[in-house]
């Protein structure tokens, strides 16, 4: 019976898989070689010391692309580095530096200085970027030009892949980043896309509306999975894979368990559809071994249950692969599917549950 169950989840987890590989890695948009470019007005918030922002605000301001202006908003920013950013404004006129910290300002967080930020913007097309993240490409705007009017979108999703470090903590937040990545734009290519990357996403101005903001008020983030929810049924929205925007992971487990756990909380604008579809692959991983330890700890060096055990490491390993190098993606996959794809699965499952125990007892208290 452990054997045919493991077999069962086995075949459920890899036809999930596939069926994602098979659609991804067929996905190549062909472009004209002549098009015209879009303006962009790249939103930048930023809060504190911003250690990164300095190095990388010179990527983002020396894009192959003339039509862009690029708005940082600051919010208690130290004297120093907002000097050295309004510094910049003499070498780039398409700089703009605003600081918001002794302004009364509706909204909090994240969405007070990206609504303030929008409100600035010239141009018709908002791009936003995180202040420690930069884009892999100096044509990191013309393709996203190419792309809106190819597909003629309202709003575009891009990738952030998190930057290499030494560390098996950063392989973790890389390999779980990945499977975010896979989900993102398996459903967006057919046509449910549920959310997107704040770090690399472009959306009409007009889209940023007073209806849109009075329903999610009281959220001070998380407008990238919002705005998209919001717009899913109503707009057209698409993806493209390259360039991508890379950003720092979180150095700490317990800093990255507290992110996904704000993520996850996010994930209830979802649509319920759609999260039962997120959930149904993670419960196939997980009763895989769950079925095979239990089947190993009665039928221990069965030579059936090290080949099922291969198998599945074999093509989930070939799968992640061919989408990897798709959306050019760095990974090591059989590294990861060997050492992490239990303990992932597992983590995944409980994390929803843990985010409502958190939530009732913050409640309670």
């Amino acid at each position: 019976m452990l054997g045919i169950l493991s077999c069962i989840f086995l075949i459920l987890s890899l036809a999930d898989l596939y069926k994602k590989c098979n659609i991804i890695t067929h996905y190549s948009p062909e472009f004209s070689s002549t098009h015209p470019s879009l303006p962009f007005s790249i939103v930048l918030c930023t809060e504190g010391e911003a250690a990164h922002l300095l190095s990388y605000l010179d990527k983002i301001l020396s894009q192959n692309y003339s039509s862009y202006e690029v708005i940082v908003i600051c919010k208690n920013t130290p004297p120093k580095v907002y000097e050295r950013l309004t510094a910049l404004v003499n070498d780039y006129t398409n700089l703009h530096i605003e600081n918001i910290s002794n302004l009364e300002l509706p909204y909090t967080e994240k969405k007070q200085a990206l609504n303030y930020g929008i409100a600035l913007a010239k141009y018709n097309w908002i791009v936003t970027i995180d202040d420690d993240c930069y884009p892999s490409s100096a044509d990191w705007l013309a393709s996203i030009s190419k792309h809106i009017l190819h597909f003629q979108s309202d709003i575009l999703l891009g990738l952030s892949p998190y930057i290499s470090h030494p560390g098996v903590l950063n392989h973790w937040i890389r390999y779980d980043a990945l499977y975010t990545a896979i989900n993102q734009i398996y459903y967006t290519l057919i046509n449910k896309p549920y959310m997107g990357i704040g770090r690399n996403m472009a959306f009409k101005k007009g889209l940023w509306t007073k209806e849109y903001l009075d329903l999610y008020s009281t959220l001070g983030s998380g407008d990238d999975t919002t705005l998209v929810n919001f717009y899913r049924s109503k707009k057209r929205i698409d993806v493209f894979i390259e360039p991508a925007t890379y950003s720092f992971p979180k150095n700490s487990f317990i800093a990255w368990v507290k992110q996904k756990l704000r993520h996850i909380n996010k994930g209830s604008f979802i649509e319920p559809s759609i999260q039962l579809a997120l959930a149904k692959p993670l419960l196939y991983n997980f009763l895989f071994w769950f079925c095979t330890w239990i089947w190993i700890s009665f039928f221990a060096f069965h030579f059936l249950i090290f080949g099922i055990i291969f198998i599945f490491i074999f093509f989930k390993t070939l799968f992640l692969i061919k989408i990897s190098r798709h959306i050019c993606w760095k990974l090591k996959p059989i590294f990861y599917t060997i050492l992490f794809d239990t303990l992932h699965s597992f983590c995944l499952l409980i994390f929803p549950f843990l985010s409502i125990f958190i939530k009732f007892k913050w409640r309670k208290n």
